[in-house]
């Protein structure tokens, strides 16, 4: 009870309660569920930020890393699943609600964004990357072209959408 515990296998210390929490010497074999108690990364992506980006079951490139609880399981998404690009500057991204049951609404994950213009130098044309919805399933990100102020993909091949899901 009260102060420090140390646990032994053999003579070697195996696991050591600190003031911080615990430490383990050794691999640690899970068999149960590990809760976390902080915010969780879920899902995350970088895909091609134009006007002909396209993720379907094909194989598309333009889709360059991605994971997460994203709908469709393991496998690319098809149609309505996964990121689809839904109107001019604006990319829909559907999350497995279903299988992920912590996201119960729109407000208990918070999406990150970034534009990388991949040493474009985009000038006057520049965008703002924005999220502009988020639902229980699925978060949309849009793309604003500064100089003009209306929703507008990047014409150039060469930039990118990064975006991170973070569970609180």
């Amino acid at each position: 009870s009260g102060g420090a515990q140390k646990f032994f296998y053999n003579n070697d210390l195996k696991i050591e309660t600190v003031d911080s929490g615990a430490k383990v010497t050794g691999n640690l074999t899970v068999t149960g569920e590990v809760k976390s108690v902080g915010p969780q990364m879920v899902a995350w992506g970088r895909h091609k930020a134009y006007d002909t980006f396209d993720w379907d079951s094909a194989g598309s490139t333009d889709v360059l890393h991605y994971g997460g609880v994203f709908a469709g399981g393991d496998t690319r998404p098809i149609f309505d699943t996964g990121i689809k690009r839904i109107g001019s500057g604006r990319y829909r991204y559907y999350l497995d609600s279903e299988n992920m049951n912590r996201i119960t609404d729109g407000n208990s994950y918070q999406v990150f964004c970034t534009l990388d213009y991949n040493d474009d130098d985009p000038t006057a044309s520049s965008r703002t990357l924005n999220v502009l919805l988020q639902d229980s399933d699925y978060f949309d990100l849009l793309l604003e072209r500064a100089d003009a102020g209306t929703n507008e993909d990047y014409g150039a091949e060469h930039s990118f959408i990064n975006f991170q899901v973070w569970l609180f």
